[in-house]
C-alpha cells in the first residue's frame, strides 16, 4: 500500500527536493521510495553543493568531492539552477569539469570559492558546460583575517592601526577578486552577472 509520500505528483516531489539546501540531505531524501528517486532524476531543478553548510563535504579529499559532484550532476539532467561553493581546502582543477554532462537546461549558475588559484579557469570551464545560462552569480568568500593579526588587545592605538591594516587588506583583496571576475566576464556579454560578497569569519 502506498504511503502519503508516494502519492505526491512527481513535479511536487522534485520541487521539494530542490528546496533542500544541503545536497547530501537531498540525495538521502531521494531514496525514500521509487517515486522520489524518479522525481530526483527527472524533476530536480535546483542542486547546491556548499562546503560551508556540510562538514562531511568539507572533510572529503578534493578528488572525492569532484567525483561526487560530477556523478550527481550526471544523474540530474533536468537541472535549471546549479550552485557550487567551495572553501580554501578544496582547489578544483579545470580538468574535473570534463566529466560534467552538458547542462543545457541550466539557466542560473552560482559559483563561489575562497581560494583564487585556478578558480577563474575552473569557473569558465563550468560556464562552457552550461550553454544556455543567462544569469551568473559569483559569490566571493572573503578571506578570514583573524589569523593574520592575532587577538585584539585593549590598547586603542594598536587596535586603530590594526583596523586600518585590515581595511587596506580587505580592499586590496576585493579589488583583485572583482577585477579577475570582470576580465573573465568580458567574454560573456550576454550574461546577467550578480556579485555577492560574503565575509567568512574564522570557523
Amino acid at each position: 500500500m502506498e504511503g502519503p509520500a508516494e502519492k505526491l505528483p512527481l513535479e511536487v516531489i522534485g520541487d521539494i527536493l530542490s528546496r533542500v539546501r544541503i545536497a547530501r540531505d537531498m540525495i538521502r531524501a531521494s531514496v525514500t521510495c521509487r517515486r522520489w528517486r524518479e522525481a530526483y532524476v527527472k524533476h530536480l531543478h535546483t542542486l547546491s553543493f556548499n562546503d560551508f553548510d556540510d562538514r562531511v563535504y568539507h572533510e572529503l579529499p578534493t578528488c572525492d568531492l569532484e567525483v561526487l559532484i560530477t556523478t550527481t550532476i550526471f544523474q540530474t539532467p533536468a537541472l535549471r539552477k546549479l550552485c557550487i561553493q567551495i572553501d580554501d581546502k578544496h582547489e578544483f582543477s579545470a580538468g574535473s569539469v570534463v566529466g560534467f554532462s552538458s547542462l543545457e537546461n541550466v539557466g542560473v549558475l552560482e559559483i563561489g570559492c575562497e581560494a583564487l588559484d585556478g578558480f577563474w579557469e575552473w569557473a569558465e570551464k563550468v560556464l562552457r558546460r552550461c550553454p544556455n545560462v543567462r544569469k551568473l552569480i559569483i559569490r566571493m568568500i572573503i578571506e578570514k583575517y583573524k589569523h593574520l593579526w592575532g587577538p585584539m588587545d585593549y590598547n586603542a592605538t594598536t587596535n586603530s592601526s590594526r583596523n586600518k591594516m585590515l581595511r587596506k587588506y580587505h580592499c586590496e583583496d576585493l579589488a583583485e577578486r572583482t577585477s579577475s571576475a570582470v576580465e573573465m566576464m568580458r567574454k560573456y556579454p550576454h550574461l546577467r552577472v550578480e556579485f555577492v560578497y560574503v565575509y567568512q569569519s574564522d570557523r
